[in-house]
Formats: C-alpha cells, sequence, structure tokens
C-alpha cells in the first residue's frame, strides 16, 4: 500500500481530504469522512468535483466541529472528542496555517516573509491547581501527553510549541492555604514546585512555556471585557459585591460541545443565589470578593485585584482561555488534558474563545470561526477499579509510587494503553514481564555484538537472511501504521515484541543463524524507538546482572560442545562452575540443618558458621541476578 508522504501542502484547490483519498486507502473519502463527523447527516450539502477538490456547502450546526480542509497534513490521523458521534474514527491532523504565537506571526507580517509549509503546533495543556501534592492519576495524564508529543516531535518531525497553564490562584488553593497557616502564593509556589520535580522524576520533557494565572490577570480583565462587550456576559449583584457570568444562552447551539444537557450545572462554586442564573449552565468569569474569611489566604489577606467590575479573581475557566490567547491567538491547533476536565473546564473554554474571537458569522463562509481545531482527552487511572480517594486509602502519590516503581514501569503501563482508555491499575500486579523480555533481548545481542567476526567463516547468504529482512521490513512499516494511526503504542510495542520473538531461540538463547549485522539493526531500531517513547532503559542494576549473567551462562553453554570437542575436554564452562557452586552449597547446608539437637558450644558454633556461609554464598548470587531458594531443604526436627 502506498503511504502518503509527510507534509503535503493543501491549497483551496488541492484539499487534503482529495490528497488522502487517492493516496491513502485508510483514510476516508472526502464525503465519509464528513459523515463520520456532522450529527445530522440530511442537514449537510456536499459537491465533489474530482478527487483533487472538494466544497462543502452547508453546515447543519453552528455548533458541530468542522474538519480543516485546507491547510498542511501531517501524514498523522487521531480521535478528536469534538467529533460528537463519540467513536475513535481517526481523522487526518490538518494545520492551519495561523499556528504561530503572536509575536511570531506580527514578526512573519513585519519582514513580508513567504510563509513555509507549517511545521510547528500550537499545543497547549492543561496544567494542575497546585494546592496538593500530585498522584497517580495526574502522573498518568502528563507521561501520556509527553509519549504522544514526543511521537510528534521526535518520529514525524513537527514542532509542538507546548505551553502548559498553571492555575495558581483557586478556592482549593485559599483553602489549603488557611489549613497550613501560609499565604496563597507560597502554597501555590511550594506545590507548583513539587509538581515540576516529579515530572522530571518521571522523565516528562518540561513545556516550553508554563504560564502562571496570576501574571495573567490584566489579560484576563481584558477578555472578560470583550466578552461582555460583545453581549455574552451579565453582571450579578450580591452583598455588595459583582460579579461577571457567562450567559450560555446567547451561544445558542454552539454551547455544548462535549455535553448536551440544558439543565446541567455548569458551575456550583458561585457564592450567589442559584436563581440569579439566567441558566443552569451560566459560570463565573470574575468573582466578586466579600472581603469575609471566605476571601482570605493563610495569612489572613483578602485574594482579590482591582478590575473595571469591581474587585475579586477570575473564574477557573477564563483563566485557561485568556493565557492560551496570550500566546497563541485566536487558533489552536491542539488542546490535552484529563477526560474529567472535559466538563465543564474544556466545554465553558470553548465558549468563552468562541463569544470572544467570533461572536457573529464569518461574512464569507457563513459560518463562526473554528477556535479550536482538536481536543484530546486522557483516560481515568482508577486504582483496583475504584476512583483514587483519600477515604478509600487508595490515593498514590507520585512520590509514594516512585519509592517502590521506577518512571520507567508507569510509562510501560501508559504505552500499552490508548492513550483515552481507562487503565485499571493494581499495585500487587506484576507488569514486568514485557520490559523484561526487551531487556533481556538486548542483553542477549548486546552479548552476541561483542563476539569478533570470523572472517574465514562464510557471509550469510540472502536466502537464509531474507526472513530477518522481511520481518524487520514488515514490523518497520506496522510500527510507522501504528503511530499514525492516533498514536496506537500498544500496537508498536506488540509488533517490535514479534520481530524480537522471532530471533530467539528461547527466553536466554538467540537464534544461531540470525546475522550480526541484522542483529544490530534491528537493536539499534529498536532502541531508537524506545527513546522517542521516552524510556530510558533504566533497569535496576540487580536486574542488569542478572540479564548479562544469563547471557554469559548461555553463552558458555552455547559453546561448550566447542571447547570439548577441540581436546580440552577438562576446561570448565561458567554454567558447570555455576551448577557446582549451587550444589556445594545445598549440600553444606543440608548437612549442618542435620544437626538436630547440638550439645555443645562448639557444635552450636559450627552449625551457625555453616548456615551463615551459605546464606553469604545466597546474598551474593542473589545480587548477582541468581536467586537461590532454601524451601526445598527443610529442618524435619523444627516440623511439628
Amino acid at each position: 500500500m502506498m503511504m502518503l508522504r509527510h507534509g503535503h501542502k493543501l491549497t483551496k484547490h488541492t484539499t487534503a481530504l482529495s490528497l488522502l483519498h487517492h493516496h491513502h486507502n485508510n483514510i476516508p473519502s472526502c464525503t465519509s469522512l464528513l459523515d463520520g463527523y456532522h450529527h445530522h447527516h440530511h442537514d449537510q450539502s456536499i459537491t465533489k468535483r474530482s478527487h483533487s477538490n472538494c466544497t462543502i456547502h452547508k453546515q447543519q450546526q453552528h455548533g458541530t466541529w468542522r474538519q480543516p480542509t485546507q491547510g498542511h497534513y501531517t501524514g498523522i490521523n487521531i480521535s478528536n472528542s469534538l467529533n460528537r458521534l463519540g467513536d475513535r474514527k481517526p481523522f487526518p491532523l490538518i494545520l492551519e496555517s495561523n499556528n504561530l504565537p503572536q509575536h511570531q506571526q506580527q514578526q512573519q507580517d513585519t519582514n513580508n516573509e513567504q510563509k513555509d509549509e507549517r511545521r510547528n503546533i500550537s499545543w497547549y495543556s492543561c496544567g494542575p491547581t497546585v494546592y496538593d501534592s500530585s498522584h497517580l492519576g495526574h502522573a498518568r495524564t502528563y507521561v501520556t501527553i509527553d509519549i504522544i508529543q514526543r511521537i510528534i516531535n521526535d518520529y514525524f518531525n513537527y514542532n509542538v510549541i507546548h505551553v502548559m497553564g498553571m492555575t495558581d490562584i483557586d478556592d482549593k488553593i485559599i483553602k489549603k492555604s488557611k489549613e497550613t497557616g501560609v499565604s496563597f502564593q507560597e502554597l501555590a509556589r511550594v506545590k507548583e514546585q513539587e509538581f515540576v520535580d516529579d515530572m522530571a522524576s518521571l522523565h516528562v520533557r518540561p513545556p516550553l512555556l508554563i504560564t502562571r494565572v496570576t501574571e495573567h490577570i490584566d489579560n484576563i480583565i481584558d477578555f472578560i471585557g470583550k466578552i461582555k462587550e460583545n453581549g455574552f456576559a451579565y453582571d450579578v449583584q450580591s452583598d455588595n459585591t459583582n460579579s461577571i457570568l457567562f450567559d450560555t444562552k446567547q451561544m445558542g447551539d454552539r454551547y455544548g460541545k462535549f455535553v448536551y444537557n440544558d439543565n446541567i450545572i455548569s458551575d456550583d462554586t458561585l457564592k450567589i443565589n442559584v436563581d440569579a442564573k439566567r441558566d443552569a449552565r451560566d459560570f463565573a468569569l470574575w468573582k466578586g470578593t466579600y472581603g469575609n474569611d471566605y476571601d482570605k489566604d493563610g495569612k489572613g489577606t483578602i485574594v482579590s485585584w482591582e478590575s473595571p467590575f469591581g474587585k475579586g479573581r477570575p473564574g477557573w475557566h477564563i483563566e485557561c482561555s485568556s493565557m492560551i490567547e496570550s500566546v497563541f491567538g485566536n487558533k489552536l491547533d491542539i488542546h490535552a488534558g484529563g477526560i474529567d476536565l472535559k466538563f465543564p473546564h474544556h466545554e465553558n473554554e470553548i465558549a468563552q474563545c468562541e463569544a470572544n474571537f467570533s461572536p457573529t458569522p464569518n461574512t464569507e463562509t457563513g459560518e463562526y470561526d473554528q477556535w479550536i481545531n482538536y481536543f484530546i482527552h486522557i483516560g481515568h487511572l482508577n486504582i483496583q477499579g475504584l476512583k483514587m480517594s483519600k477515604s478509600l486509602k487508595n490515593f498514590i502519590t507520585i512520590r509514594e509510587y516512585l519509592k517502590t516503581n521506577t518512571a520507567d514501569s508507569l510509562r510501560w503501563i501508559c504505552l500499552m494503553n490508548r492513550y483515552y482508555d481507562k487503565i485499571d491499575y493494581n499495585p500487587n500486579n506484576d507488569y514486568s514481564s514485557l520490559p523484561n523480555k526487551f531487556y533481556g533481548w538486548f542483553g542477549l545481542v548486546e552479548q552476541r555484538l561483542k563476539e569478533p567476526l570470523d572472517m574465514n567463516l562464510e557471509r550469510s547468504k540472502f536466502t537464509d537472511a531474507k526472513q530477518y529482512i522481511d520481518a524487520f521490513n514488515t514490523t518497520k512499516n506496522e510500527v510507522h501504521q501504528a503511530l499514525s494511526q492516533d498514536f496506537n503504542t500498544a500496537k508498536a510495542i506488540r509488533s517490535m515484541g514479534n520481530l524480537v520473538s522471532l530471533t530467539l531461540a528461547s527466553p536466554n538463547q538467540l537464534v544461531s543463524s540470525v546475522p550480526q549485522d541484522i542483529l544490530s539493526n534491528i537493536n539499534d531500531y529498536i532502541r531508537r524507538m524506545f527513546s522517542i517513547f521516552g524510556l530510558t532503559d533504566t533497569m535496576s542494576e540487580k536486574q542488569k546482572k542478572k540479564h548479562q549473567l544469563e547471557a554469559s551462562l548461555q553463552s558458555s553453554i552455547n559453546t561448550t560442545t566447542t571447547t570439548k570437542t577441540s581436546g580440552d575436554a577438562d576446561e570448565p564452562t561458567l554454567k558447570e562452575l555455576y551448577d557446582l557452586l549451587q550444589t556445594f552449597r545445598n549440600d553444606v547446608r543440608k548437612i549442618a540443618l542435620t544437626i538436630d539437637k547440638p550439645d555443645t558450644q562448639s557444635t552450636i558454633s559450627t552449625k551457625q558458621q555453616l548456615l551463615e556461609s551459605c546464606d553469604q554464598i545466597r546474598t551474593k548470587l542473589t545480587d548477582m541476578g541468581l536467586n537461590q531458594s532454601d524451601s526445598s531443604i527443610t529442618n524435619k526436627s523444627n516440623k511439628k
């Protein structure tokens, strides 16, 4: 199957959809693609002129997501939470032209530079509300986002301009600061630093820019002012305070990208009479401060800012919308976050931005301009089927997890699950079998590659090597297809695992007929892919010694026949020496245990010394990765 090259330039005359239809059998045609995301098929009108062009004449609903049809096709297809059908059908990731940070756009316009094919992807991720320690659920979200971005950056060679918003002012922060007796700023900075350190411990690449809410108050006030000016907000007075609420009814059918219930409550944290809302879905843009204990932090300071609307602080949802606009302007390629933020947070972000940037339809298209093109939501991580909760005592912080586990172990769990699926994590399960298969294979290959090539031997014939070459090429194609289709890392890793299995005669032995050169290429490829996935190949020292010794033992076994037949019949192999040591230890321990009732101090001392010597050998062998069990040798006299 011919694959579409990355980086096709799309114009008004050659759309991404037509290129996909022509070059990529797995990508739907223009008509079927639109059918996939339209909510009401009978309201759409599509004219197909040829395979190289398609025109959308009418869109059935203003609130429905529209697949970009002009821009730069990346060769990647992703699921989109904005797809109202709720299925996981991947859509082409198409970058529209206006996706650079504002200052770069202005610089290009000033210099009259010709805009090249865009390889920049504007990406915003919701960071944490920094009032408490981050847990495994947070880790799952940010490790998974890191994996996806690494694939886009390092495999597909696109430039992800990643901005993360840090919520450093919120009612939860104020409440926690009271409990700890510190200012809200001090608490937020401590927890922000803890989060940054946790991400580093998990080998998550830092975003290119972290924005803080408290450093964007002026931007937020301006953003609210524009929404109010456009007629999508209203004032609510309560106890001599003034709050600004978003008027969801003014959005019509544009509100409800993710949730379609007209009666759902969007914001239940407002300290105002619910009857003051025009609609149950209305939410706070600006919260007026009362000046009482509710608004005071742990140092007794009223947390508020001056604004044209009165003293107060921003609502949660407006914070991200404003910070995104301060960097990327009125267009965003990809927005990511945990599934728990889908509603109301992300729903309200979209509403705010559309109320600001596109209050009326575009005069050329008759449609409202679309602010966000793709939304990625990361699934939950539950503990043994239950949501993490301190009351259930299953709340695991990142730091607690890393005390007994490696960062790679969590990354493997994320890699082997689709990013949008729920993960049911069980601390009692062993998730190391698949990683250990690869790491053991790396050790075997490393041992093989250290063996000098005998130039007197005949080189492998192509007929003998062909199956490995074909399997290698098939694997690379399968991995590429898996990553192109919605970042299916689990499928990619399984494909690489099948290739590894082909080269193994047993878990601890390579197929002798696999040419060394092919092994070297496969090894380099898999290590490169693991690096792209963010795996550090950091096995514990004990695991490394175990795999190295197993490889050495197996190599020794493999050379036994050659050694014996070459005239050195009495030369022991490493495996034989190990077996001899193991037998000797077992015999000595068995003798010591037969001393049932020592009748003298000397006998007691002798027994103790023998057992201690056996334990020392066991400890040293265990440190080398060779586990010794005493379960088969028991002291019968101790049985009741």
